[in-house]
This record gives structure tokens, C-alpha cells and sequence, in this order.
């Protein structure tokens, strides 16, 4: 049998000709829901965004003295 390789190129032909499961199964849609939309969720909210919204937008605020973000 012939000495089979897989090389860069192969795997970059091959990458497009499949698709995610993630896509398959529908879930890379993003509903069209509002914060609104669901009710007794306020705290949830607050959080999300003092948590991870605020260092999205600001990472400058979140800059420990030592250059790292504090995340580990």
C-alpha cells in the first residue's frame, strides 16, 4: 500500500466541505430576543453587564497594575 500524508493544503480543501454540527443543528442562529422580552431577569442583567459586558467595552478600566486583566 502506497505511503498515504495529509498535508496543510488537503486540510484547507477539506475544511471547505464541512460544516460545523453547531450548524447544522440550528444553533448559530441568534433569536431576535430583547432583555424586555424576558421578564424577572433584572439581576441577571445587572450582573452580565457589570461582569463581562463593562471589560468588553473597557478593558483599559480592568488593567491590573501589573498589565494582566486579572482573568486567569
Amino acid at each position: 500500500m502506497e505511503k498515504l500524508s495529509i498535508n496543510m493544503a488537503d486540510f484547507e480543501e477539506a475544511a471547505k466541505l464541512v460544516q460545523p454540527s453547531s450548524r447544522r443543528e440550528g444553533f448559530s442562529a441568534i433569536p431576535n430576543v430583547k432583555w424586555e422580552d424576558v421578564g424577572g431577569l433584572d439581576s441577571l442583567r445587572h450582573d452580565f453587564d457589570r461582569y463581562i459586558v463593562r471589560r468588553i467595552k473597557n478593558p483599559k478600566d480592568y488593567t491590573m497594575t501589573d498589565g494582566t486583566n486579572g482573568i486567569y
